[in-house]
């Protein structure tokens, strides 16, 4: 997680509900986008908004992602690369904190609490990053 505000960190304050932005890049990864939003949707902190940015993908990206009413769906009209979908996506967003979720990939359901709670005790940090967990075939 990343703070996006110009708001410096010591003015935020726990018990007001920071907005959050995710943002989910995707080309070619639409069998995995419904589990990476699904993974957003399972957060126990409420506050938040997705973005998906298609880079153009030939599959059923629009298809997966229109099935979710709240997010907010953006296709590039060519495929421009990871660093410009993501770009896409901050320009798209309205948070004070900025979550990158690659499509084939999930959060954990407190990663946002967990995330947020250290941009509390901590506002010197204007990046916040977790630990992971393998899942899938043993060779992914």
């Amino acid at each position: 997680m990343v703070q996006s505000s110009v708001t410096p960190a010591e003015s935020f304050d726990m018990t007001e509900k920071a907005y959050v932005s995710v943002v989910i890049p995707c080309f070619k990864q639409a069998h995995f986008l419904h589990e990476a939003i699904e993974s957003v949707l399972a957060q126990t902190y409420s506050n938040y908004e997705i973005t998906v940015v298609d880079d153009a993908s030939p599959d059923i990206t629009q298809e997966v992602a229109r099935r979710y009413p709240t997010v907010q769906y953006v296709r590039h009209d060519r495929n421009r690369g990871l660093g410009a979908a993501r770009n896409t996506g901050i320009r798209n967003s309205h948070g004070a904190f900025l979550v990158f979720l690659d499509a084939d990939d999930r959060l954990l359901p407190h990663h946002f609490e967990t995330c947020l709670k250290v941009f509390h005790e901590r506002p010197e940090v204007c990046l916040v990053c977790g630990d992971f967990r393998w899942f899938g075939a043993d060779e992914t």
